[in-house]
């Protein structure tokens, strides 16, 4: 099941979930988040705060895209480009990426993040560990020239 079948069911369920503070959270009617729902829920984490930020408007300034959040988001950004999980220290070119896969990594990180990743920095920071500091280094410092 695709995460949007996933979320789907669970807001049909009545079951609200949402990124708060770089933390996933959910509530719903009793009876409705029995164990399994649970354990599915966290099963698909990563999946889940991908796609909350990537459907928020200005989802790169959110909670979602910072500390933990930015590594899950990272991750999922490669998952969807790889087709597989890959481990947060191994590098994207030795990872099965290619030139032409780096450029669907940029605008998958684009689009999560909601702004601009120049190609470089996929070069610079070739793992998931590394991009993950560099884009959340680069959320701070914009919150702080916001301040």
């Amino acid at each position: 099941m695709s995460i949007d079948a996933f979320m789907t069911r669970l807001r049909a369920d009545g079951i609200e979930i949402w990124a708060e503070d770089g933390r996933l959270r959910f509530r719903g009617p009793p009876g409705r988040l029995d164990q399994p729902t649970r354990d599915a829920i966290a099963a698909r984490r990563e999946a889940i705060l991908a796609a909350l930020c990537a459907a928020s408007p200005g989802g790169g300034d959110t909670a979602d895209a910072r500390g933990a959040d930015a590594r899950a988001i990272v991750a999922a950004c490669w998952r969807r480009v790889l087709g597989s999980t890959v481990p947060d220290d191994r590098p994207f070119f030795e990872a099965g990426g290619s030139s032409r896969l780096a450029l669907r990594l940029q605008a998958e990180l684009e689009a999560g993040f909601s702004r601009v990743v120049p190609i470089a920095a996929l070069f610079e920071h070739p793992t998931i560990a590394a991009q993950a500091a560099f884009l959340d280094s680069r959320h701070r410092d914009q919150e702080d020239v916001a301040s």
